[in-house]
């Protein structure tokens, strides 16, 4: 039997001759007695080691990970060599009717959510005392992971969450209300994938798995429960899930959580913008009647908000100044033009009386006189005429 450290999660062989065991890796010391109850860091599960061990067709070969009901191997089919994710329930809760029934609840859940983006269930079921789920084996690694060594740009947390958006959508069209959407809960690999309907509420007729939640109790993260599931989670609806999603963007662009009387994302993160603050906004609304009344709206906003390419500033800036001299030349010469035009024929023609009198000072008198007389210019010609006319006739005779 085995713990997992609440500080560095590695494995710690139990003790029988001890109640305080000493993690080899970090050197924390955990008191057994905290098992199973919060315990500085969380609660501490008691699971056993089934590395190597083969459930139904599937051979354990690594521990990926550990949650608060459930351990998580990597798994082999040993009849074709795929890959898997074996879910198995811890030992803390094995004999504890509640958590098994939640357990197969969360099985047949994801076994009525066929999506892209939700994880797909294999197969589920019970070996000697070991309730599992097999899914399909995720590339990638958690939203939370992700957010510690990425900083992912406006554009990128737009997909990211338009993709959640699509996956809780799908499974309240299914009439499933995940209660538990947190960062730790959405894979990033190829595509965004949503896991861990674990606290799901199936709504409908089942009377049975819904009386498993209890109308005083509270379940979930706390962060990021709506104001109504921290005080009753049995009669919250699909705006719950809407405000957990609203507290996950909200850390996405700020890298903090939303408390108290928080500030808008734009106030913390300039690239933002006012609209994408109107969302958040309305997501973490206080009232569940001014909230988003369902993912699907949601998905659109921010879908047109990720579709929304934006005018660059130097191209407005570079217009506003055309804009501005053609505006102002159109008035200069709608009020002054008129005038400058006039000017302009005014001067052209005493240019040309000027021109007009240099000419008349080089050319001879006599073209000179039949320029500024042109209507003499006729009888000069016939009086040439007549003169050549009679000194022929001097000649003959």
């Amino acid at each position: 039997m085995n713990i997992l450290c609440p500080q560095c999660h590695s494995s710690i062989a139990l003790d029988q001759n001890s109640m305080i065991l000493t993690c080899g890796n970090c050197g924390l010391k955990t008191d057994l007695s905290g098992v199973g109850t919060y315990h500085g860091m969380g609660s501490i599960p008691f699971y056993r080691d089934l590395t190597g061990e083969v459930i139904g067709l599937y051979e354990l070969t690594e521990l990926i990970g550990i949650g608060g009901m459930g351990i998580v191997y990597k798994a082999r089919n040993i009849e074709d060599n795929s890959i898997a994710a074996l879910k198995a329930l811890t030992y803390n809760h094995l004999h504890k009717d509640e958590f098994i029934a939640r357990f197969e609840r969360e099985a047949k859940a994801l076994k009525k959510l066929e999506h892209p983006n939700i994880v797909k269930v294999l197969e589920s079921g019970r070996q000697d005392d070991i309730y599992y789920i097999v899914t399909e084996y995720l590339e990638g690694e958690n939203l939370l992971n992700y957010l510690r060594t990425k900083t992912p740009d406006k554009k990128e947390i737009l997909r990211i969450v338009i993709r959640v958006c699509d996956a809780i959508g799908f499974a309240h069209s299914q009439g499933i209300i995940h209660r538990d959407i947190k960062p730790a809960n959405i894979i990033i690999s190829d595509e965004v994938k949503v896991l861990d309907f674990g606290l799901a509420q199936i709504t409908g007729s089942d009377t049975q798995i819904t009386a498993l939640t209890r109308s005083d109790m509270a379940m979930g993260t706390l962060n990021y429960l709506s104001p109504e599931q921290r005080l009753n989670a049995k009669t919250i609806d699909e705006r719950s899930d809407v405000y957990s999603i609203g507290v996950v963007l909200y850390e996405m662009l700020t890298g903090s959580l939303p408390m108290g009387m928080f500030k808008l994302p734009g106030r913390i993160n300039k690239k933002s913008g006012r609209r994408l603050d109107r969302i958040v906004e309305k997501c973490l609304n206080a009232s569940p009647a001014q909230r988003y009344h369902s993912v699907k709206e949601l998905a659109e906003d921010l879908t047109e908000l990720y579709e929304y390419v934006p005018v660059r500033k130097g191209f407005i800036r570079w217009t506003s100044i055309a804009l501005a001299v053609l505006i102002t030349f159109m008035f200069y010469y709608f009020f002054s033009g008129p005038e400058i035009i006039k000017g302009i024929n005014k001067d052209a023609s005493y240019k040309k009386m000027e021109i007009d009198s240099d000419i008349l000072k080089i050319l001879p008198e006599k073209l000179t006189h039949e320029m500024t007389d042109p209507h003499l210019a006729p009888e000069t010609k016939e009086k040439e005429k007549a003169s050549k006319v009679s000194k022929k006739e001097v000649m003959k005779k």
